[in-house]
């Protein structure tokens, strides 16, 4: 038998009340309905927002701005400490880390920890306590969704949601889940690269040998401040150093110590060069020293400087040779469209000459 919904005349009372239960139930369900697609635009926003992320901090505040619509009770964002290693450093190299975590570190970081309507800086957490202590409601019982972040069978930490408006239990919160979790993985990626491309710039701009810039470098941190100097008829300062000796330190003390020379002219300049001035090493046992905006007495000055921290190694290192070296440098207004190197070649030639007379002087004396 059948019960039929009806409102006309003559109808039994319990009609009319299956007919507001009937009302109910439409209205109950459609507000699920609209909630859903509700909550499934905004998981596709969310989706597409992440997926668009460049940077790290960029993709927290992604999500943090998701989670207030979300209105959880609390919302724990844990990653594993080593979530977004994917290379090491060796002796200067690079090269590709081949393992990853398969478990969850020792100590996770929090980039998100949300309570009571309000984020909270946490820095990180030991593995142990799963979740951050910060909540001021007294203690109770609680139950928590753990949800992994994982990409493959690397483990990226976890995810603990407590008192959540979103049903968790539908394919929909699934998929966001997916989501989190391969947008975390671009992110990874992403910050892989950089910090490759960025490693490989230094190696591109820096000798791995003394430490400061070789000419690549050189030519880099140079050529907009020339180049502004020659538009602005401003002056330039060229010195150019060599080492003396390092024949006779190679062929006499072995070539360890030769290596000791190079890196202890760096050192110098290291120390000596510390108003602004920009420094490599040209090559060989070659150095050069580039100031914008430099007078004569600057100089001179600087030249002084460098010749008191050589005296300074040849008393304070200990070494079995006397670190020499010689130097020579031009201030000039360079011309627009002229090359920074031939200003290099005029300070080496009056390097040279300064060396020459060392020599002759030298050799007078004995």
């Amino acid at each position: 038998m059948s019960t039929r919904f009806t409102e006309s005349c003559g109808c039994p009372d319990s009609a009319v009340h299956d007919i507001k239960e009937y009302k109910e139930l439409n209205i109950t369900h459609f507000s699920r309905i609209e909630s859903m697609t509700d909550y499934m635009s905004l998981f596709n926003k969310l989706s597409c927002k992440l997926h668009g992320c460049s940077s790290f901090d960029e993709y927290i505040e992604s999500l943090k701005k998701f989670v207030i619509l979300m209105n959880p009770g609390e919302f724990y964002f844990c990653l594993c400490e080593n979530w977004s290693e994917d290379f090491i450093e060796d002796n200067g190299n690079i090269r590709k880390n081949e393992s990853f975590p398969k478990t969850y570190s020792d100590r996770m970081i929090v980039p998100i920890a949300y309570t009571d309507g309000e984020f909270h800086d946490v820095s990180f957490i030991e593995r142990w306590q799963l979740i951050p202590d910060i909540s001021d409601e007294a203690d109770y019982e609680k139950f928590y969704y753990i949800l992994p972040l994982h990409f493959g069978e690397r483990c990226l930490g976890y995810m603990a949601i407590n008192n959540c408006h979103v049903s968790l239990h539908n394919a929909m919160f699934q998929g966001w889940c997916i989501t989190i979790n391969n947008s975390l993985e671009n992110i990874r990626k992403l910050q892989s690269l950089d910090y490759a491309v960025k490693k490989l710039g230094r190696l591109y701009a820096q000798d791995t040998f003394s430490g400061i810039y070789n000419r690549n470098g050189f030519v880099l941190a140079t050529t907009d401040i020339f180049n502004s100097c020659a538009v602005e008829k401003r002056s330039i300062m060229l010195m150019f150093i060599d080492l003396d000796g390092l024949k006779y330190i190679n062929d006499t003390f072995g070539h360890d110590m030769g290596d000791v020379a190079i890196r202890s002219v760096a050192d110098v300049l290291n120390r000596s060069c510390i108003n602004g001035e920009i420094f490599c090493r040209f090559g060989g046992d070659e150095f050069i020293v580039f100031a914008a905006d430099y007078t004569d007495v600057e100089a001179a000055e600087l030249t002084y400087k460098i010749q008191e921290n050589i005296d300074w190694v040849n008393r304070a290192m200990g070494n079995s040779f006397m670190l020499s070296a010689s130097t020579g440098y031009i201030i000039a207004v360079p011309e627009k469209g002229e090359d920074l190197f031939r200003f290099v070649n005029q300070a080496d030639k009056v390097m040279y000459e300064t060396k020459r007379k060392k020599k002759l002087s030298k050799n007078l004396r004995h």
